[in-house]
């Protein structure tokens, strides 16, 4: 559900991260200005959001908010478990037949044992960290990770084809 917070971190963080796009001299390095770079970064999180706000009214959900469902778990591990539990949900094996103390959480998580999808569940439970559990603050974290993958793309391209 899009509330004011998830709109109020989107943004804090939609901001923060095109600033230090236009600022920091690691965007300068791929032919293009940051200024482009930082367009691009957000026309990547209004795609985001849109894509999160269509899946979460029209289809009541779907694999990303699944994940995002999942991390919860894992953070709330923290309350219950402590920081150990935690760590281990997040940088341990996702073994089909885990510890004792894991198997509540394998149980209540629909992609513990699939590595692909964990992957994500994983992501998001490090960034929930930083975003206070906001779906949309972590799609914009997502997508700025994902841009810096695109430039050191473009640049491979740029090489290759002039």
């Amino acid at each position: 559900m899009l509330t004011a917070g998830e709109i109020f971190f989107a943004v804090v963080y939609s901001l923060f991260l095109s600033y230090l796009i236009i600022k920091l001299p690691f965007f300068s390095r791929f032919g293009t200005s940051a200024q482009w770079i930082a367009a691009i970064f957000l026309f990547k999180v209004i795609a985001g959001g849109t894509y999160g706000l269509i899946h979460y009214y029209l289809y009541n959900g779907g694999d990303t908010f699944e994940y995002f469902k999942d991390s919860k778990i894992v953070v709330n591990s923290i309350k219950a478990d402590g920081i150990s539990m935690y760590l281990r949900l997040v940088f341990g094996i996702t073994d089909p037949n885990p510890a004792t103390s894991i198997i509540p959480y394998k149980d209540a998580m629909g992609f513990f044992t699939n590595m692909n999808s964990y992957f994500i569940v994983r992501f998001n439970a490090l960034a929930d960290l930083f975003t206070f559990n906001h779906y949309y603050a972590n799609m914009v974290i997502y997508n700025f990770l994902t841009l810096i993958g695109l430039l050191y793309f473009f640049r491979f391209l740029n090489g290759v084809i002039p």
